[in-house]
């Protein structure tokens, strides 16, 4: 079975071992690589790769420790971001997905010829375009699904990460020596990307991330409960979650998975304000569009969902914090939106 994980820095043994022994074990002319030159500048580029080449003793050797060297400094950084595919506890599959201003270059390039650092044309902030400009597949296991596995996962985690586009980069053709390292156009067509431009042989292909805001308010897409599709969970997301919400006292004891799943708010669900059953006798779908908006019970809603943040804020990891945020925190805000 194959599954997906963010790239973290306790996964560094895995990703090198990923690009040292299977990422290109049919004799690609891009061996070495370790996909960190996306990230470099190209004066970095030429210091933390060709210069120092040469003080490690040049050829095949000195240039792989310098890509290598380099890139274990980046991950444990976190500038290269990215998920890993594995089959059980091996690496099997790439892609490098990150924030769109974390990049100094996008598309196919060649490190023989670097091209120019270049900045963002539509993109002013970071938090709005997260990029996917790598797929490295081990040979044996392409044409099995698994890039259009990371592929899935990387848009469903920006969304949840609160991102309004995706963003990728494939080549007009089929890319440098026919292995198109960015990915295949039908690959982006497939999960709803659209051409918005093209640069040279590069097409730029957009995908805006529709958020799903409950009748409350609260974002759906960025709940670790929300399984229904596109945005299911593995049973072990699921027993995090659970074992999350026993820890921030959202729940008094461990529950099952199957308890903390959520398919979306229904009438007959348990809310203590009776949102969903209110909205539907009043013919409308969420608080914002009616007219008493906002109501005692409304407000109630917002005090007591705000009283948990504290709580939370000290009991969770930044990266759980921020999820809940988006969740949960921000109901007013995106009620406002509507």
């Amino acid at each position: 079975m194959i599954t997906v994980r963010r790239l973290t820095p306790d996964q560094l043994e895995d990703y090198l071992d990923f690009f040292d022994h299977r990422a290109f074990s049919d004799g690609s002319p891009f061996y070495p690589c370790y996909c960190s030159a996306f990230n470099m500048s190209r004066e970095r580029i030429q210091q933390e790769f060709f210069r120092q080449a040469e003080i490690n003793g040049g050829g095949n050797d000195g240039w792989k420790k310098a890509l290598r060297d380099s890139a274990v400094h980046m991950v444990k950084n976190g500038e290269i971001q990215g998920y890993l595919a594995y089959e059980d506890d091996l690496a099997v599959g790439w892609c490098n997905a990150n924030d769109r201003l974390n990049y100094c270059r996008v598309g196919e390039f060649d490190l023989s010829a670097v091209p120019p650092d270049e900045s963002c044309d539509n993109c002013q902030c970071r938090g709005q375009v997260k990029s996917v400009v790598c797929f490295e597949i081990a040979p044996e296991y392409r044409g099995k699904g698994i890039a259009t596995l990371l592929l899935e996962t990387v848009c469903r985690d920006a969304l949840s990460e609160g991102y309004m586009y995706m963003e990728a980069y494939p080549a007009t053709d089929e890319g440098l020596q026919g292995l198109a390292f960015t990915g295949p156009k039908r690959l982006y067509e497939k999960a709803g990307f659209k051409v918005t431009a093209q640069k040279g042989g590069i097409l730029v292909m957009r995908k805006q991330l529709d958020r799903i805001i409950a009748a409350c308010g609260n974002d759906c897409s960025a709940c670790p409960r929300y399984v229904v599709h596109p945005y299911e969970k593995t049973d072990g997301e699921l027993r995090y979650t659970a074992e999350l919400w026993m820890k921030i006292g959202y729940r008094d004891h461990l529950v099952t998975n199957e308890e903390i799943s959520c398919t979306g708010c229904k009438p007959e669900n348990r809310c203590r304000y009776h949102v969903v059953r209110c909205c539907k006798e009043k013919g409308i779908s969420s608080c914002a569009q009616c007219e008493l908006y906002p109501c005692d019970n409304m407000k109630k809603c917002f005090e007591v969902t705000k009283s948990f943040e504290p709580d939370c804020r000290r009991a969770c990891t930044e990266e759980e914090y921020n999820q809940l945020k988006k969740a949960f925190f921000e109901k007013e805000l995106n009620l406002k939106k509507l």
